[in-house]
Parts: structure tokens; C-alpha cells; sequence
């Protein structure tokens, strides 16, 4: 009778389990990933080179904006992933903006990092680098507060 028992009450959390899960997933399908409702909404950003660009000279792209510090272990495996994407889509139709959010770190520092990511992995991280002065952060903060932070605009 016991194991019976045992074997109901296994069940049924099994189930409570599986339904909660369920339930957060199609809960979070349906929110907004980024802090922010205007992901679409123009904003400015410096390249590394110090020209002043905006997310509406890459209009009619696909933007994945890549927010992330070189101090960032996470932002440096996604990296590699952003380089398989940017290999395999034409330019035409996709930009990658990675934009450092670390206001403590230099275009000195983002540079190296990529040399540096060069000389180490073999990976050639050529697509658009530049640095934010506070405002993409605020802007498309992830409700996770952390980065790798990664929205589509």
C-alpha cells in the first residue's frame, strides 16, 4: 500500500512539475525580453575609430545588437557564435553592433581584446565594434540585469 502511495504521490509532483514548467514557458514567450518596449526606437553609439553612428543608418537589416564587456567570459563564447552568423548571412541583410557597456573600459582596451581574440581562437571578430556611454545600456537593459545581453532590433 505504502509503495503504492510512494508511486501516486511521484506521479502527481511529476506532473505539478512538468506543468509548471509548461506554464513559465508560455509566460515567458509571451513578455518582452529587454527592459524596454522601444527596441525599435533610434539611439547613438560611438564606433571604436570615434565616428558617431545611429541604429537608423543600419535600417531595412536585421540588427543584432551584442552588448557585452571584454572582461566577460560569456560575451567571448557568444562571440564565436556571432561570428558563425555573421559568416553565414549576407551583409546586405544583417549587421552585428557589438557595443561595449563597460563605461570603465577604452577603445584602447576593446581593440586589444580583439587582437587579442584573433591571435588566440583564429577568429576574426570584423564586424561593427563601438562603445556606449551609458544610454544602449539603459535603453536595452535585460530584465536579467547581466550581459551577454543580445536583442534583435
Amino acid at each position: 500500500m505504502n509503495r503504492i502511495l510512494n508511486s501516486n504521490i511521484k506521479i502527481i509532483v511529476g506532473i505539478l512539475v512538468l506543468i509548471i514548467v509548461i506554464a513559465g514557458g508560455i509566460y515567458l514567450s509571451q513578455q518582452n525580453l529587454t527592459g524596454n518596449n522601444d527596441t525599435g526606437e533610434d539611439f547613438e553609439f560611438t564606433l571604436l575609430d570615434g565616428t558617431t553612428k545611429h541604429l537608423s543608418d543600419y535600417r531595412g537589416k536585421v540588427v543584432i545588437l551584442d552588448m557585452w564587456a571584454t572582461w566577460c567570459s560569456p560575451c567571448q563564447f557568444q562571440m564565436t557564435e556571432l561570428k558563425k552568423i555573421y559568416e553565414n548571412y549576407s551583409r546586405n541583410d544583417l549587421e552585428i553592433i557589438s557595443i561595449d557597456i563597460d563605461s570603465r573600459e577604452n577603445v584602447q582596451l576593446v581593440e586589444n581584446f580583439r587582437d587579442n581574440f584573433k591571435q588566440q581562437k583564429g577568429i576574426d571578430l570584423n564586424w561593427i565594434f563601438g562603445m556606449d556611454d551609458g544610454s544602449v545600456w539603459k535603453k536595452y537593459q535585460l530584465k536579467s540585469g547581466g550581459i551577454p545581453g543580445t536583442p534583435l532590433v
